[in-house]
């Protein structure tokens, strides 16, 4: 298995209010230096605006498991086209939760598409919350992809936002993981988009708090959902997850984000003071100061 993705990524759907604009969301993507983009399928001017930007691309189809051939054909397309990476978009619905052949048909189409690009890295999009992690097609995406990228959308999940939504949100898709394992990499996709119904914002805090509920899992990257559905205080939190990544001693990684926000935070609680928090830390308080 081959797993490429590391640090901060995003998706672009269509469908959020600046996502034609491709200045902007290119502008967006390098603010944030992202490492890659997760774009729809079927967009090649979408796929060439991010190229010549610099950022790195891959593809994502909303799956079907009633067409698990065409399905690979078009995922393997975008790949002569040049995505350097594949998503199954399977997060429910298309047939894969209620499907009695699921399990075969996300096998066939996994096959399917290595049988054309064996060294492209395929990853499964998956809901895991409420058992789904032991359906048949869930567990042939762990068996056979190279990584996984649960959803974790709070908003969408908890839309009357009770305590500490946050926080139960991503440890209903992840917890399920890292009791079985966890098995393959993990590229959790948090929420950056209005909740459909009320059209109400996460917003920067909320965001924030996504990113170190989920920072404390051992995960490889962090993706957020949308690169042009994102308010400009919720994407202003992920440019300054890439700051604080950079600027901390050592330079940090996405898997040890989570670690330093709890070892400050308990510094801060016990009465450490800014001249007594060691150098490195000083733009970690900066950053996680909201939350305390």
């Amino acid at each position: 298995m081959t797993d490429i993705l590391s640090g901060i990524g995003a998706w672009w759907n269509g469908n959020g209010p600046i996502d034609h604009d491709l200045f902007a969301v290119v502008h967006r993507a390098q603010q944030a230096q992202l490492d890659y983009v997760v774009v729809k399928y079927g967009h090649p001017d979408v796929e060439q605006a991010f190229a010549a930007g610099g950022i790195r691309w891959g593809t994502e189809r909303f799956v079907y498991a009633n067409d698990a051939a065409g399905e690979a054909a078009m995922l393997a397309n975008a790949v002569d086209a040049g995505a350097a990476f594949a998503v199954i978009n399977a997060e429910g619905g298309g047939g894969f939760d209620d499907s009695q052949d699921a399990g075969h048909a996300m096998d066939e189409l996994i096959a399917m598409f290595k049988g054309r690009h064996p060294d492209t890295p395929l990853y499964a999009s998956i809901d895991t919350r409420g058992g789904r992690l032991g359906s048949p097609y869930q567990q042939v995406a762990i068996a056979r992809c190279d990584g996984l990228m649960p959803m974790i959308y709070p908003l969408a999940f908890y839309e009357h936002r009770p305590a500490g939504y946050v926080h139960s949100a991503v440890g209903d898709s992840l917890s399920p993981i890292y009791a079985a394992g966890p098995i393959i990499p993990i590229h959790p996709t948090l929420q950056a988009y209005p909740n459909e119904s009320s059209g109400e914002s996460m917003g920067g805090n909320d965001v924030l708090e996504e990113i170190r509920q989920a920072a404390g899992y051992t995960v490889r990257s962090l993706s957020f959902y949308t690169i042009g559905h994102a308010t400009d205080d919720e994407w202003q939190q992920i440019v300054n997850l890439r700051r604080l990544m950079q600027m901390a001693t050592p330079v940090m990684t996405v898997d040890t984000v989570g670690a330093a926000f709890e070892r400050v935070g308990a510094e801060i609680r016990a009465g450490a003071t800014a001249s007594s928090i060691r150098p490195g830390d000083r733009d970690i308080v900066k950053f996680i100061a909201a939350l305390l």
